[in-house]
């Protein structure tokens, strides 16, 4: 008697620990008859009384039961269903799946074997959670139509205010072709000087939108580095103007000229990379060094690096320079100008 009382309060003690677990959890023995289980689980699961009045109750008739009322799907074949899971049951193994009960109710559920025989499972909601992704992926999925249908209509946009324009700068080198006077040749000059400086943007704003719709494709082919080199000297130096600036290559002898590549967006992020050491940089010099990491048969690893010794990023400032739209600090666009583009762009190409 004593004995016995000891194992009433036991298994009383047990029970009331089970059944304040944050969790539904049953157990079943070898021969898969319900041995512990706890109020989460019933609840859950929304298993009649009337399934656990007559001990013991059974692995099988909880599956029947469920199959019966279309948990496992309305067309399941009940016993085929009853007999799969209940055969998978007699040799268990661990496992955790996430199920979504006709209800709604989404349950984690581990599974796992006892050393005796049988098998312990546990049962968690995370019907909030995957609600929770739910909602994160339809405002990911949102955003990311928002963003395409805004770059389409920025490209669109920039490809139509080209066309006129590059017609302005045709008429304007016509009108450079007939008798002028100084003054109406110095402000044909400076029109057509305008026009292209905004003909650039608009080239600017096309690529990045291109970029940022997933429409940049790269072209690959056989081209010269010496020739890539050279034209972009000649590119750099109309930029130079009356600066007190000397451009210097510092090109590795282990690089080889003959490459396949991008050879034309190479040398974009090269002239915008040049191009900004040179807008910033007052007097000094740029560098552009090209360094052959690695060398394989049929494969070149190679490093492009410009140095200036113009006025720098302050370093509170370096994390902003490659937003779109975006520059070091607002004071640079009042005296250097520039979209703030340019480097977006090349780190995109790269």
């Amino acid at each position: 008697k004593q004995a016995e009382e000891e194992l009433r309060r036991s298994y009383a003690t047990m029970q009331a620990i089970v059944d304040n677990l944050p969790c539904g959890l049953s157990v079943f023995d070898g021969e898969l008859e319900l041995v512990v289980h706890n109020r989460q689980f019933r609840t859950m699961l929304e298993l009649p009384d009337r399934l656990f009045d007559t001990p013991p109750t059974t692995f099988e008739s909880i599956i029947r039961h469920n199959a019966e009322r279309g948990e496992y799907g309305p067309n399941a074949d009940v016993e085929t269903v009853v007999h799969q899971i209940v055969e998978l049951a007699r040799r268990p193994v661990p496992h955790r799946i996430e199920r979504e009960r006709p209800n709604g109710l989404a349950l984690d559920i581990h599974g796992a074997p006892m050393p005796g025989g049988g098998f312990v499972t546990t049962y968690t909601d995370v019907s909030e959670r995957r609600r929770a992704e739910h909602q994160l992926e339809e405002r990911t999925a949102q955003a990311e139509q928002a963003s395409v249908a805004k770059s389409r209509f920025v490209a669109n946009m920039s490809h139509e205010i080209r066309t006129p324009m590059n017609a302005i700068l045709g008429m304007l080198e016509l009108l450079r072709k007939t008798p002028l006077t100084a003054r109406q040749r110095d402000y044909a000059a400076k029109t057509e000087g305008a026009a292209r400086s905004l003909l650039g943007l608009l080239n600017d704003i096309l690529d990045f939108s291109k970029v940022e719709a997933g429409k940049m494709q790269l072209d690959p082919r056989p081209f010269s580095v010496e020739r890539l080199l050279r034209e972009l000297s000649l590119i750099l130096s109309a930029n130079v103007g009356a600066k007190g600036i000397e451009v210097l290559y510092d090109i590795d002898p282990g690089v080889p000229d003959a490459l396949v590549g991008d050879d034309m967006r190479l040398q974009q992020v090269l002239i915008n990379l040049g191009g900004n050491a040179i807008k910033f940089t007052a007097e000094g010099e740029v560098v552009l060094r090209v360094r052959a990491l690695e060398l394989q048969a049929a494969r070149v690893r190679l490093a492009f690096a410009v140095v200036d010794t113009g006025i720098g990023i302050a370093p509170e400032h370096q994390r902003h320079v490659f937003g779109g739209f975006s520059q070091a600090e607002a004071s640079t666009t009042r005296r250097f100008g520039g979209t703030g583009l340019g480097l977006a762009i090349c780190q995109r190409l790269v």
